[in-house]
């Protein structure tokens, strides 16, 4: 018997068919995707505005008891989570969010701020509790800048220091003395600074907000100063006795150590052991024990030392100029051997800076023009956007792209640009500038006035 078998036929999806469908389950899975993430940040603007109010009980703990905050209360606090814990605030961020609390004398402001957050992304953009309507906000008299640890480290480029317009207080925590000697920590927080003629030094741990005068030092002309990049080791010369003085506890104990001679320049590798000084009229001298023992070095001969000195942060790199006048100077081996840069000429150096790895430099002119390098002193460059002036002192940060430069019986100058644009800061006044100081981002600035107060300048 035979059977006859019908056949079946499937049909298929045809290609457009196919891709249709693919399509559609995309979009779907785009608008699952959208509106999870927009679930997930909501949530977290919520996670950032309760740690603001958890904060709350901080603010009020440390208003009505100021012991619990520190010694100076508020005052004391200068916190960014991403730095770690902080022992006085004792306060954990909710998972993913940052928080920056800083305070003076009369104001606080607290930010909070996480990138996964739908309105709380960055720095610039933060939710706020301020002590006062303007703590937080740029350009207010009150304002309070986050700190520099903040804007190192926040998301979406920190918005934080633009590098634009700067705004100068003048600190008169200080009081008005004849300021011949400065240094900073490298996140400018903790500062050291000379009175001269017979004065004290100064310290303070808050960029200059408040001041602690240091008598155990004593009294005498205080004048040249380095700072390590923690500010745990300082060295500031006293003219009076010509000895040099250390302290390894961020000022609060000196100890006198025995000058090779009349140190008119002093700098620190980043950690505090090697320094390098200059006499005002001899020679260079080196330590490498956080100026214990020193070396004299007659390899550059005997000069007028007066110009300044700067070094890299490993020590090794330095630049010295000779203001009698005479030429720049460079050393790559710690100062044992020293090469005269003639590129930059015969002048009056009163001044120079380095970046971090030493190999941008700014060199100025006691009543000449502001002089740059980027190939650690081989050849240099004159800058003529800040003119002709009588230098006095210049900072840079690390990376050699933001400098300030000081002039005696004038206004302070900036750039950004490692030297090749500048900008006068009249918001500053004219004054004696004897010395300037910066943290390493650049973002921090403080000028010492001759015969005046210290100021202090933060980008905004």
């Amino acid at each position: 018997m035979k059977y006859i078998r019908n056949k079946q036929y499937t049909k298929a999806f045809t290609v457009i068919e196919l891709i249709i469908v693919v399509v559609v389950i995309g979009i779907l899975a785009t608008l699952v995707i959208v509106a999870y993430r927009g679930v997930t940040a909501s949530a977290t603007d919520k996670t950032v505005q309760n740690d603001l109010e958890q904060l709350d009980g901080i603010e009020t703990r440390c208003g009505l008891h100021p012991s619990q905050c520190g010694l100076s209360g508020m005052a004391a606090v200068a916190w960014y989570s991403g730095s770690g814990t902080d022992s006085y605030l004792q306060f954990t961020p909710s998972t993913g969010n940052i928080i920056d609390v800083v305070a003076n004398s009369t104001d606080y402001c607290m930010r909070a701020y996480n990138p996964s957050s739908a309105t709380y992304k960055t720095l610039a953009t933060a939710a706020i509790k301020e002590s006062t309507p303007g703590t937080c906000t740029v350009g207010a008299t009150n304002y309070i800048a986050p700190s520099s640890a903040a804007v190192a480290g926040s998301s979406g480029g920190g918005g934080g220091y633009t590098y634009g317009t700067i705004a100068w207080t003048q600190q008169t925590g200080s009081g008005s003395h004849d300021w011949n000697g400065l240094a900073s920590s490298s996140d400018g927080t903790k500062l050291v600074a000379g009175d001269s003629p017979s004065g004290h030094l100064y310290t303070s741990t808050d960029s200059g907000v408040t001041w602690t005068q240091q008598t155990a030092a004593g009294v005498g002309y205080w004048g040249a100063a380095a700072s390590s990049s923690d500010g745990t080791k300082l060295v500031v010369f006293e003219g009076g006795s010509d000895y040099l003085y250390t302290s390894t506890n961020s000022g609060v104990t000196w100890t006198q150590r025995t000058s090779a001679d009349f140190m008119g320049a002093v700098a620190s590798s980043s950690d505090g052991t090697k320094l390098v000084g200059a006499d005002y009229a001899g020679h260079l001298y080196t330590s490498t024990n956080s100026g214990v023992t020193w070396t004299q070095r007659t390899i550059a001969g005997s000069h007028y030392w007066a110009g300044g000195i700067a070094s890299s942060t490993d020590g090794t790199k330095l630049v010295a100029g000779d203001a009698k006048p005479g030429y720049l100077y460079t050393s790559t081996d710690s100062g044992v051997t020293w090469t005269q840069r003639t590129s930059s000429g015969s002048d009056y150096w009163n001044a120079v800076a380095s970046s971090s790895d030493g190999t941008k430099l700014v060199a100025g002119i006691d009543g000449g023009y502001l002089y740059t390098s980027t190939d650690s002193g081989v050849t240099w460059t004159q800058r003529t956007g800040a003119g002709s002036r009588s230098w006095r002192s210049i900072a840079s940060s690390s990376d050699g792209s933001k400098l300030i430069a000081a002039q005696y019986g004038g206004y302070l100058y900036t750039s950004t640009d490692s030297g090749v644009t500048w900008t006068e800061q009249t918001a500053a006044g004219s004054r004696y500038w004897n010395a300037v100081a910066s943290s390493s981002d650049g973002g921090k600035l403080v000028a010492a006035d001759d015969g005046g107060y210290i100021y202090t300048g933060l980008y905004n």
